[in-house]
């Protein structure tokens, strides 16, 4: 997790709390809806949906820091088609395990009094 990326983030927005917690909340929301595309992908054998989301999340990702999970989501992104299943399901495992992470870390950096339920999806 890169806390210059979340500092910068702050920054930008005068350190107004409300636009970051704002930010890591809709980022959350995002992530549990995500990991359950690629679950679907990966039963699937569907390299064409798992590169597509990996690549918008990706995005996502990066732009709030999470470097690692932005790493994995280029490693899904590169896997070629017909997809290796056990090798994608390896990398959404990891995946998983990282968005508890960096989700536990999200709501410390932003106080969970200012998210919204909507952030259990990633609790494990």
């Amino acid at each position: 997790m890169d806390g210059y990326q979340l500092a910068d983030l702050r920054a930008l927005a005068g350190g107004d709390g409300v636009f970051l917690a704002a930010l890591v909340e809709s980022f959350i929301t995002s992530a549990a809806e995500c990991m359950s595309t690629f679950a679907v992908a990966v039963e699937a054998g569907d390299a064409e949906a798992l590169k597509g989301e990996a690549h918008r999340f990706r995005g996502e990702a990066a732009t709030l820091g999470a470097t690692l999970v932005a790493a994995l989501c280029a490693e899904l992104e590169a896997m070629p088609a017909p997809l290796d299943r056990a090798a994608a399901g390896a990398t959404l495992a990891r995946m998983e395990g990282e968005m508890r992470r960096v989700g536990e870390r999200l709501r410390a950096e932003v106080g969970t009094a200012q998210l919204s339920d909507a952030c259990d999806g990633l609790e494990g």
